[in-house]
């Protein structure tokens, strides 16, 4: 594992550089990693997935499933790392650690590194921001008059440009020439400015506008909670019309041993959490004290809280998310499901973060600690210095500012090998915590010549009950256990068996944190017992061996088990 150990994740790699490091990845560990695609995108790029897990254990299917993906939105693609970091983590620290061993001995990873390629591959190339997919050109995207974000100095970042006006909003800092800052609604003297993206103007430069450009939001495309583009920008014309999408929700569909999924976004720096659409209210059962008991894990290796993305992330209630990846998962299909948000640069700049931030004014003084830390850290790549610029539509104009790609939405590389692995540690911390079917117990009675009792007990060790979510049940999509036995080298006849094979669910350690007590929850059992009474034919067994026998124990979303017996 010694050139896995090597990989850096402290680097932004493009398209051709990512795909060379999992194949490498997949070539350096075969035994216990592969590389597949789950689809094409517009521009004829494979969304790469790896499947991590010890083969010589059994087939991936039958195991305990957890999906991890990246890079849903283009600009935020230091989720790439994260994920480069859980494969990295997992492959080398088998045979070197014994629980992390037995995890890959137990359990498959499913990992889509860069699931928008197309999106990612135009903001590293070209330095401009809200790109979507690739299902818009680029001179396609914008076909309205107005100002179009491009890069007009040939720096390779779409910046901003301030232009002198004396009806302007911003003006100079006082504390430091570079910010700008917005004007006082009483002042009158001085010299203002209107701030723009860097761009070129289609049409009239008079008052001219900043049209919406034609844009793809994937993670408004999903089926769940979908809504239209005309009342959710980005949804596109109809759910899963996006080859990225459409790929995600069949594989998650066409492997229903998928227990947990995890999707890595940037910049709010917290740990997401369904609703997107509704309040906590519409929990069932226990799923509520499920998540913030998960999610918990993730506050210990991140610091970031576990909140509601309709309660926490959403100020205008009236609008909105929907066709969310974790609506899918979560709502149509019980799977526990996050979205973690990487990255935070008040966070990292030591400054308060501003209420709902995404949409708050910028604030003088977060500002100013903004750029002190990032002076210190990143040097001239974070705050551009405003260079004049000949504009072709508009003359002299002057071209700086902040490199919000590389310092809002994504962290200095310096900080990528920390932030990664903490991300990594969660996601293993919630795939220790899937269900984990055991037979134990497994004993034969003779009763009469030929005729026997099989007795096993069937336990859940695992954290979560078998059935993932009281959401799961709801929906119906929390198939049952079921236990079967079977002649391996000889014929049985089974008279009669407990519940026909068909046990239900079990619990896991969920629900049971404190001592008990009356005035709390039942405590429902983590396993149960399951007896046969069967004919043997031990005339047909081969000769000389004791007939075998196989207990068989599965369920959807807890793979299956075996054990052997002999008469």
């Amino acid at each position: 594992m010694s050139r896995i150990q090597d990989i850096r994740i402290d680097y932004y790699y493009d398209y051709e550089e990512l795909m060379e490091v999992l194949k490498e990845m997949a070539a350096e560990a075969s035994g216990l990693c592969r590389l597949s695609s789950v689809g094409t995108t517009h521009e004829g790029r494979e969304i790469a997935l790896l499947e991590i897990t010890d083969y010589s254990t059994g087939t991936p299917e039958e195991k305990p499933g957890y999906y991890a993906e990246a890079c849903t939105h283009s600009e935020e693609f230091c989720g790439t790392n994260a994920a480069l970091s859980l494969a990295k983590n997992l492959l080398c620290s088998y045979g070197q650690d014994e629980d992390m061993t037995q995890l890959l001995k137990d359990t498959v990873f499913y990992i889509i590194p860069r699931l928008n390629p197309d999106g990612v591959e135009t903001i590293l190339k070209t330095g401009l921001q809200g790109v979507s997919n690739g299902k818009y050109p680029m001179e396609e995207r914008q076909p309205l008059p107005g100002l179009r974000p491009k890069d007009i100095n040939g720096d390779r970042v779409v910046a901003q440009m301030r232009i002198p006006d004396p009806d302007g909003e911003w003006k100079v800092s006082e504390k430091d020439p570079r910010l700008m800052v917005l004007r006082k609604p009483y002042e009158k003297q001085g010299t203002f400015y209107r701030i723009y993206p860097e761009g070129i103007i289609q049409g009239d430069t008079v008052g001219f506008e900043i049209p919406m450009p034609k844009d793809v939001n994937l993670n408004r495309n999903y089926p769940a909670n979908w809504l239209p583009e005309s009342l959710q920008y980005g949804a596109c014309e109809l759910p899963l019309s996006e080859p990225e999408t459409r790929a995600v929700a069949y594989f998650i569909h066409n492997h229903p041993n998928i227990a947990g999924v995890i999707s890595y976004h940037t910049n709010a720096g917290a740990i997401m959490r369904p609703f997107s659409g509704k309040s906590d209210d519409h929990f069932l059962g226990a799923d509520l004290s499920m998540y913030n008991a998960l999610g918990a894990m993730g506050k210990e290796d991140l610091g970031y809280e576990v909140m509601s993305t309709f309660g926490g992330f959403t100020p205008d209630k009236s609008r909105v998310r929907g066709g969310t990846l974790s609506d899918l998962t979560f709502e149509l299909w019980g799977i526990p499901s996050f979205m973690l948000e990487l990255w935070n640069v008040y966070d990292a700049a030591g400054t308060e973060r501003p209420k709902e931030f995404h949409f708050a004014a910028k604030d003088e003084e977060k500002e100013l600690a903004i750029l002190k830390w990032a002076d210190k850290v990143m040097g001239k790549k974070a705050y551009l210095d405003w260079e004049p610029v000949d504009h072709p539509q508009l003359g002299k104009v002057e071209v700086g500012g902040w490199n919000r790609i590389y310092v809002e939405r994504n962290p200095p590389e310096s900080y990528l090998e920390e932030l990664s692995g903490a991300a990594a540690s969660f996601t293993i911390k919630l795939a220790k915590a899937l269900p984990k079917l055991v037979i134990r117990e497994a004993s034969v009675t003779p009763l009469a010549e030929n005729i026997y009792k099989v007795s096993a007990v069937i336990r859940n060790s695992g954290y979560l009950p078998t059935y993932l979510s009281s959401q799961a049940v709801d929906v119906n999509a929390a198939a049952p256990v079921k236990v079967k036995l079977e002649g391996v080298n000889g014929d049985i006849h089974i008279e009669c068996c407990t519940d026909r094979g068909n046990i239900g669910h079990l619990e896991g350690r969920f629900g049971r944190d404190a001592e008990w007590s009356h005035d709390r929850a039942m405590w429902k059992p983590n396993e149960k017992k399951v007896e046969w009474i069967l004919r043997a034919d031990t005339n047909k067994s081969r000769e000389g061996e004791a007939l075998t026998l196989r207990i068989t124990a599965s369920t959807d979303r807890c793979g299956t088990v075996r054990r052997e017996i002999s008469l």
